[in-house]
């Protein structure tokens, strides 16, 4: 293909770059702009690889982008142009050689489609390039923890949504089929909406995420919790010994310093480009696993100290799955097909037409929406404000009452304690001694 540098206009160019990983509508999203711009007249750019070679001052890595090489895209899965982790923002060279590559490459206005480090990185060059280019951030997540403005989630949230609830309700006719549990740990590095989104639609046992809990809440309390609720099921119902728990990957970051560094060591985390750690590496659902399965063997051998650990049998079976990579780059849902048109065509028409600068965008009623920068970049830290779910709203309270698991006032409920009690093989004191810490963690 022609280098976008060969092909820019004299009044300059929309660049469109991808920062992040993957999520389904990027490619609609492309599409649109490319198809929206060229109706304006204006070159589109395409950066391959997000800011990775911007940073390093190399150009060679942008093509044009024009409706015919577009056309078939809208409907492909992954990310055509390729995206990055990489963070320039760290690096006040690297930020000059991106706003530098951009002005060789002629662009005057740039689509930046990412989550929150790609919005940390499109403030900054917002704010070093000035009025030389106009930048607007399309926010990208299946987090969905971007302060979208507007009435609708970040794109490619409802695509992942819909997919990971067909792996779980697949997994839950298999835990009732099998007898068993399943400990599934779903996308969210900061927060739960995903998490809670999937465990609702799809009736799980229950959900753990990190806005339900205080400053911080150990293993032990969150093996506690998943153990409460495994009695609880068998104790309602006699000789179901099945459920499933869905847990999100970002309680690791509400776990205290101890536990953090435990787990670091156990599964070797590596850092990505930005320094945080690979939190998708740990099989949360093994961790808590074999908590439980510990505390099982410890009052198993309070009753009987000769029983040989080779030969005891755990009395229930869990399996531990990690559910996210297998859903965000998956061919959007007619929903994301619409809101990616929509999303390219404000983009489009807000850089071009309205001259929108340094803002994210969504849509509100079918309208575009553009919030500035200033508006989402916390001034301390220059990162983008993650929108946490807010358990105090209903959305968040009918979840929790579907859920099988200790509710405030069952430890003072003597009959239900006795049984639970009874069927661990304890006291009732001990067991409202070991559980209590379970309801103290929870904001309830």
């Amino acid at each position: 293909m022609n280098k976008a540098a060969h092909v820019s206009g004299s009044d300059g160019a929309l660049g469109i770059v991808v920062g992040g990983g993957p999520s389904p509508g990027v490619n609609g999203i492309i599409r649109a702009i490319t198809f929206g711009a060229w109706r304006y007249g204006v070159t589109v750019v395409g950066i391959e690889d997000g800011f990775y070679w911007l940073g390093s001052g190399e150009t060679s890595h942008a093509r044009q982008m024009t409706p015919e090489t577009v056309d078939p895209i809208t409907l492909s899965p992954g990310v055509e142009l390729g995206t990055s982790r990489y963070n320039p923002t760290g690096s006040p060279e690297a930020m000059k050689n991106v706003l530098a590559s951009l002005q060789k490459l002629n662009i005057r206005y740039l689509a930046v489609i990412g989550g929150d480090d790609t919005g940390r990185t499109a403030a900054l060059l917002q704010e070093m390039a000035g009025d030389q280019i106009s930048i607007a951030l399309i926010p990208k997540t299946i987090d969905n923890d971007l302060p979208v403005p507007g009435d609708r989630p970040s794109f490619g949230y409802q695509t992942a949504h819909e997919e990971a609830v067909g792996l779980i309700r697949s997994i839950y006719e298999d835990a009732r089929t099998t007898q068993r549990w399943f400990f599934l740990t779903v996308m969210g590095a900061k927060t739960g909406h995903l998490a809670l989104g999937v465990g609702k639609a799809t009736e799980a046992t229950l959900t753990l995420i990190p806005e339900a809990f205080r400053e911080e809440v150990n293993l032990d309390t969150l093996a506690r919790i998943l153990e409460a609720a495994i009695i609880r099921n068998r104790i309602q119902t006699p000789r179901r010994n099945y459920g499933v728990a869905i847990l999100a990957e970002g309680l690791y970051f509400k776990l205290p310093k101890e536990d953090r560094q435990r787990l670091a060591e156990w599964w070797k985390i590596e850092e990505d480009p930005n320094g945080l750690p690979r939190i998708s590496q740990i099989d949360f659902g093994r961790v808590l696993k074999d908590i439980i399965k510990e505390r099982y063997w410890q009052r198993a051998l309070e009753t009987d100290s000769t029983l040989d650990r080779k030969k005891w049998k755990f009395p229930v079976v869990i399996t531990s799955l990690n559910i996210g990579y297998e859903i965000r780059s998956r061919v959007p849902n007619a929903f994301d097909c619409e809101y990616a048109l929509d999303l390219g065509h404000a983009a489009v028409d807000g850089l071009l037409r309205n001259g929108i600068r340094g803002v994210i965008l969504g849509i509100s009623g079918g309208h575009a929406v553009f919030r500035p920068f200033s508006e989402i970049i916390d001034a301390e830290s220059g990162r983008i404000v993650i929108q946490h779910v807010n358990v105090q709203t209903p959305a968040y309270r009918i979840a929790r009452d579907y859920m099988l698991r200790l509710n405030p006032g069952d430890l003072q409920d003597e009959p239900l304690v006795t049984k639970m009690a009874e069927a661990l093989g304890i006291s009732s004191e001990r067991l409202r001694a070991e559980y209590q810490p379970a309801l103290d963690a929870e904001l309830i």
